[in-house]
């Protein structure tokens, strides 16, 4: 059987929610689109952000890279307003979570030995040139986890790594 460690953890969660989801492919109708938009601009600007292969300007102020890139992940997940003070607010929180969020993990990676070695890497799928899946065994069988991770930090000697998923909430400080 093949999954995600989404679809799992949706599953562990709430099996009625996965069912209702998955298997019924019910949607909620309140789904907040905006959110949904801005939790994608969110990831495009922390990919651009970490990317090892991204050429680092170190002259360039933090916030200046911020607001660059924002616009950016606004032209590829472009967002409708109904009043002008809604796109400011917006575009501040986008602001204020990124520089919170940056601000924190640059210095938490400065005191790691740990570096990002990948951003957005997808697994699972072969034939699309991905990595391969990873097969977890046990007593009950036998299950295949393919893909999509946020971040994948590696030490010096790319022995050991360290998964992160970005998620959003207003707990972080």
């Amino acid at each position: 059987e093949r999954a995600s460690p989404t679809r799992l953890e949706t599953y562990a969660k709430c099996p009625y929610r996965y069912f209702a989801d998955k298997i019924l492919k019910l949607k909620e109708t309140g789904q907040d689109l905006g959110a949904m938009q801005k939790g994608s601009i969110l990831h495009y600007v922390l990919q651009r952000y970490f990317d090892p292969h991204r050429k680092v300007n170190s002259k360039e102020p933090l916030e200046k890279f911020i607001a660059l890139e924002i616009e950016e992940g606004l032209k590829l997940y472009p967002m409708t307003w109904a009043e002008p003070y809604q796109e400011a607010l917006d575009r501040r929180e986008l602001f204020e979570m990124l520089l919170d969020f940056l601000r924190y993990e640059t210095e938490r990676l400065q005191n790691s030995s740990f570096k990002p070695a990948h951003v957005e890497y997808s697994f699972g799928d072969v034939e699309k040139g991905e990595a391969s899946s990873l097969k977890i065994t046990g007593d009950a069988g036998e299950i295949e986890l393919k893909g999509r991770v946020d971040r994948i930090d590696t030490d010096p000697e790319k022995k050991f790594a360290v998964v992160v998923d970005y998620k959003r909430s207003y707990a972080f400080k």
